[in-house]
C-alpha cells in the first residue's frame, strides 16, 4: 500500500525532535558571515596558528605542497629561454618583487596562501614599477560607496573595486581609510564554496571549535599529570588497632614546643628530591609513589580521532601526522590522494602568478628591447603570447622510498603509462630538457677527463663499456621486423 504524501520526504528535512532541527537558512555566504562574525572567525584562526602546535603544523604542511612554484620557459629558442629565465629569477628577489622589500616571490606566495587559509581571502596589489603589495583580508572593509564587505560589485556580481584600510600604527587596533583599488590593479583570491559569494571563508572554519576543545583537553590532562607528579609519595600509617606489636604507632605528626610554649606539628618524614632518601618506617607503615593512569588509553584514542578530524579541514591525511600508524603502501596511497586534493589549490595560485606576469611582461615588452627582439625572432609577437610560454609548476613531490618509486616510474615509462617529462616535472619541478642537457654535459666532461661513468645501478657496466659492446655487436636485419627493437646494455637499438 503506498505511503501517504505527508510521509514521503527527505529525512534530512524532517524535524522529529530527537536531534538538532534541520537548518532552514539558504542565504548567501556573505550574509551568513557578516563582518562582525568574520572578524571573530579570522581572529580565532590566527590565534590558533600562534598558539596551537597542531594547527600551526597543519597549515605549514599545507603550504609546503601548494605555495612554492618555479617557472618553466618553453619558447623554442634557447637564447630567449635563458634570457627570460634570468629576468624572472631577478624579479623574484625581495628587492624587486615586494614593494616593502621584505619578501621574495616564494615567500610572498607562501604568505599569500597562508592568509587565504586563516583569513579566507587575500590580495596582491600591483604597484608601479613591477612591485606587489600584500593586502590582508581584514584590511578590506566597508567604506562609502561599497557593500558591507568593502567591495563594489556590478550587476553581474563581478568585483570592480576594493576599499583598503591602513592599520592604526599607534597600537589602538583601529583602521584608517587608505583608498579604493580598482579590480584590475588587484590579484585577489580566496576559498569559495558558492557562486554568489564575493568574500572567501577560511577552510578552518569547520575545525576551529574542535581544535580549541582538543587543545583545552590536552592542557587539562597535562595539569593532571603534573598534579600527580607534585604529590610524589604516599605514606601509609597503621592505626592502633592495625599495629602488629600491640602498641600504638606514632601519629603522623610529631609535636614540639616553641619558645612561647605553643605546641607545633611537624611531619616526621622529609623527602629530598635531589638525592636518594631513606625512610625509617614504623611497623605497619609503608611508603609508595603515587602512580597515575593519566592519560587513559580511551582519552588517547579519542584524541587521535579528534586530530584526524581537524586535519580533514585541510585534506591532510593522518599518516602525515603519524607515519608509524600505517604501512608504506598506505602512506603512498594517502599521499596520492592528497596530491589530487592539492592540485586544485596549486592551480589557483599558478593562475595568480600568470596574472601577475601578464601585467609585468607587458611593461618588460615595452621597455626591454633585447627581450622584444629575441621574442619576435622566435615568432612571438606580443607579451601575452610570451606569457603563454611560461608554465608555473608546483613544489616537487617528496620521496618516501626513492628506490621503490624510481623503479615504479621506470616500469611506467617502459609500458607507455607515463613519460619522462611528466615524471621529471612532478619529481623535481624542472623540465626533462633541463635534465637531459645536464646529463649530456656531464658525459661530455667525463669524456674529456677520461672518466668512466656508471650507467644503471652501481656495479653495472660503464657507459664506455656499453658503447664498445654496441660497436662490436652485429644485428642481422633479416631477423628484425619493421619497428622491432633489441636491447644492448641499457640502450635500445631500432
Amino acid at each position: 500500500m503506498p505511503r501517504k504524501a505527508a510521509q514521503m520526504s527527505y529525512y534530512g528535512a524532517e524535524d522529529k525532535g530527537r536531534r538538532q532541527a534541520p537548518s532552514s537558512r539558504t542565504k548567501s555566504e556573505d550574509i551568513v558571515l557578516r563582518p562582525p562574525k568574520r572578524k571573530k572567525l579570522v581572529a580565532t584562526a590566527r590565534d590558533h596558528y600562534r598558539n596551537y602546535a597542531l594547527m600551526a603544523w597543519a597549515i605549514r604542511r599545507h603550504l609546503d605542497y601548494v605555495s612554492k612554484f618555479s617557472p618553466l620557459v618553453r619558447t623554442g629558442n634557447d637564447e630567449l629561454d635563458n634570457y627570460l629565465e634570468s629576468r624572472l629569477k631577478q624579479h623574484g628577489k625581495k628587492r624587486n618583487f615586494d614593494v616593502a622589500k621584505r619578501h621574495s616571490r616564494d615567500s610572498m606566495m607562501r604568505l599569500f596562501e597562508m592568509l587565504k587559509v586563516t583569513d579566507g581571502d587575500c590580495g596582491l596589489h600591483k604597484v608601479e614599477g613591477g612591485y606587489l603589495q600584500g593586502i590582508e583580508g581584514d584590511r578590506i572593509r566597508e567604506a562609502e560607496g561599497t557593500n558591507e564587505h568593502g567591495l563594489t560589485v556590478d550587476n553581474f556580481g563581478a568585483t570592480t573595486g576594493y576599499a583598503v584600510w591602513n592599520r592604526d600604527t599607534g597600537g589602538g587596533g583601529g583602521f584608517e581609510f587608505a583608498g579604493m583599488i580598482p579590480a584590475d590593479q588587484m590579484c585577489f583570491d580566496g576559498f569559495y564554496s558558492r557562486f554568489d559569494q564575493t568574500r572567501g571563508i577560511s577552510p578552518l572554519a569547520s575545525a576551529l571549535n574542535m581544535c580549541t576543545d582538543a587543545h583545552e583537553a590536552f592542557e587539562w590532562t597535562q595539569l593532571k599529570i603534573k598534579f600527580h607528579a607534585i604529590l610524589g609519595l604516599q605514606i601509609n600509617r597503621a592505626t592502633t588497632s592495625e599495629a602488629t606489636d600491640g602498641f600504638p604507632t606514632t601519629e603522623s605528626l610529631d609535636y614540639d614546643t616553641d619558645a612561647n610554649g605553643v605546641q607545633t606539628a611537624e611531619n616526621r618524614y622529609e623527602f629530598d628530591p635531589s638525592g636518594l632518601t631513606m625512610f625509617d618506617m614504623d611497623p605497619g607503615e609503608s611508603v609508595q609513589p603515587i602512580e597515575s593512569n593519566t592519560p587513559a588509553q580511551e582519552f588517547t584514542d579519542y584524541s587521535m580521532l579528534m586530530i584526524r578530524l581537524i586535519l580533514l579541514a585541510l585534506d591532510i591525511p593522518y599518516t602525515a601526522f603519524d607515519s608509524m600508524s600505517a604501512s608504506f603502501s598506505a602512506r603512498i596511497a594517502d599521499r596520492e590522494e592528497y596530491e589530487k586534493s592539492a592540485q586544485h589549490k596549486r592551480k589557483k595560485n599558478c593562475e595568480i602568478l600568470e596574472e601577475v606576469y601578464e601585467w609585468i611582461l607587458g611593461d618588460w615588452w615595452m621597455e626591454d628591447a633585447t627581450l622584444r627582439n629575441l621574442a619576435t625572432g622566435a615568432g612571438i609577437a606580443s607579451a601575452d603570447a610570451l606569457n603563454d610560454r611560461i608554465e608555473w609548476t608546483g613544489q616537487s613531490t617528496p620521496w618516501l622510498d626513492k628506490l621503490k618509486e624510481v623503479n615504479g616510474d621506470a616500469v611506467a615509462i617502459a609500458n607507455g603509462l607515463d613519460s619522462r617529462s611528466r615524471i621529471v616535472k612532478r619529481r623535481h619541478g624542472v623540465s626533462f630538457e633541463d635534465i637531459a642537457r645536464e646529463l649530456a654535459a656531464e658525459e661530455n666532461l667525463a669524456d674529456e677527463l677520461g672518466l668512466d661513468l656508471v650507467k644503471g645501478n652501481p656495479g653495472q657496466q660503464t657507459i664506455a663499456q656499453i658503447d664498445n659492446e654496441i660497436e662490436g655487436e652485429e644485428v642481422e636485419a633479416e631477423e628484425m621486423e619493421d619497428g622491432e627493437q633489441v636491447q644492448a646494455g641499457n640502450r635500445w637499438l631500432n
